[in-house]
């Protein structure tokens, strides 16, 4: 992947096809997973050799990006990364060298593992915010508005006339991006109350079978190797510019959920430097330097958030663990 240049490049949102067929960093979880890697650093006071005051040794990671299933790659994003970290470092009020210890991981099992070490800062999905919000002491920093909204919402589709409801689906082979995660379908997402009963437990409902690029999904979808295909928001959009969207429907569509953005780790970070972090974030959209970049990125703007937003979706978290009917 060649340097990224953010007055020239294409907008991942003018992609079209490409959002379903290659690793293109560009919407949600995606674009967060690029700008949280610059994002290191941005204490106050930067120590002469980069690593910002009271984090851990650089032989740790400072920031950990936790992307699961998909298939962008550190060595795709960092080129973009480089473009934007002086922006936010001169934004958040740092004086040092940037901040290198960073995680880039798309396999859940090693992000679990990586947590033990308590990052400072995070970028994770949701379920790995929720399950880990009380043992990594994780408090909500922002939250990114995309495509005008700060939700997220996913799409379950299939051929036309395999099923007519989930019911339909029973036994069924599933697929997308998010089922590298099971307990975001299983607790937040095909529950009785979100199918009308007729899913109570997904990981017996379906068969699970990842797969971090949803074309080549949806092709097997047409083949018969899948029976359904599990698609965020904006990868459903994206199915209209596929030659054979006509063979393709929609059966179900998941309530929103919150958007996660970055995460600190209280009692890793200082008042200070989270003051400093949320300063860069909030005003890099709307920043001459960062303002390309976050177009590139597909993303609006970065939001304070409370993380009361996430309070009701951590209740049904909790309510739908593992056994719980």
């Amino acid at each position: 992947m060649s340097e990224l240049k953010p007055r020239s490049a294409p907008r991942a949102a003018d992609l079209g096809p490409a959002r379903l067929s290659q690793p293109v960093v560009g919407r949600g979880r995606g674009a967060l997973a690029v700008l949280a890697l610059s994002v290191v650093g941005l204490s106050g006071r930067a120590e002469a050799q980069g690593w910002p005051e009271g984090l851990p040794h650089p032989g740790k990671p400072s920031l950990m990006v936790c992307y699961p299933g998909g298939a962008v790659k550190a060595s795709q994003a960092l080129p973009a990364v480089k473009q934007l970290a002086t922006t936010l470092v001169r934004l958040g009020g740092a004086t040092g060298p940037i901040e290198k210890a960073t995680r880039f991981l798309t396999d859940v099992s090693q992000c679990r593992r990586e947590l033990e070490g308590h990052p400072p800062i995070l970028i994770a999905s949701l379920a790995l915010y929720l399950e880990h919000a009380e043992s990594n002491h994780l408090l909500p920093l922002v939250r990114p508005k995309v495509g005008g909204v700060d939700t997220e919402t996913w799409h379950l589709v299939v051929k036309k006339g395999r099923a007519t409801d989930l019911a339909g689906l029973k036994g069924g082979t599933l697929g997308g991006t998010a089922v590298a995660e099971p307990e975001l379908l299983e607790r937040l997402l095909f529950t009785a109350e979100n199918t009308g009963g007729q899913v109570a437990d997904a990981g017996t409902f379906f068969k699970y079978q990842a797969g971090p690029r949803p074309l080549s999904q949806l092709k097997a979808l047409l083949d018969g190797g899948l029976d359904a295909v599990l698609l965020t928001r904006a990868q459903h959009a994206a199915l209209a510019a596929l030659p054979f969207a006509d063979q393709l429907q929609t059966l179900w569509t998941s309530p929103a959920l919150p958007l996660v953005g970055v995460l600190v780790d209280t009692e890793r970070t200082t008042a200070a430097e989270r003051a400093d972090l949320q300063r860069a974030l909030l005003g890099v959209c709307a920043d001459a330097e960062g303002a390309p970049l976050c177009q590139l990125f597909g993303l609006e703007r970065f939001e304070a958030v409370d993380a009361g937003v996430y309070a009701e979706v951590a209740k049904a978290w909790a309510r739908h663990a593992a056994g719980t009917p």
